[in-house]
């Protein structure tokens, strides 16, 4: 049903309140939605934090019993990328001076 035909067969005093009921609705929407935001962002903040101290945790533990941590592939994978790098251009050098004609000396 159209609001505006339930509306028109109201009384004027009716229609103030409900006007003023609307108006109070959205203020405390509003409201509303800036706690929600408030408190989702400490969650978050806190969830972030946590999850901070809980990876810091996990990596001392890790590495006090002797297992690889994250930052421990991290830095093999450098190291291998490195070497990887450099045997490339080792590789290349080699390959280019064997491809160059070599002088024989006549005796």
């Amino acid at each position: 049903m159209d609001m505006s035909k339930i509306t028109a067969k109201m009384p004027d005093f009716v229609k103030e309140h409900i006007g003023q009921a609307q108006k109070h609705l959205t203020i405390l929407e509003g409201e509303a939605r800036k706690v929600f935001d408030q408190t989702w962002t400490r969650i978050h903040d806190w969830q972030t934090k946590t999850q901070k101290t809980g990876d810091e945790w996990h990596a001392k533990a890790f590495h006090t019993v002797g297992i690889a941590t994250r930052k421990d592939f991290q830095a093999v994978n450098r190291q291998i990328k490195r070497l990887r790098t450099d045997l490339r251009k080792l590789s290349k050098s080699a390959s280019s001076k064997d491809s160059k004609p070599r002088s024989r000396k006549h005796a």
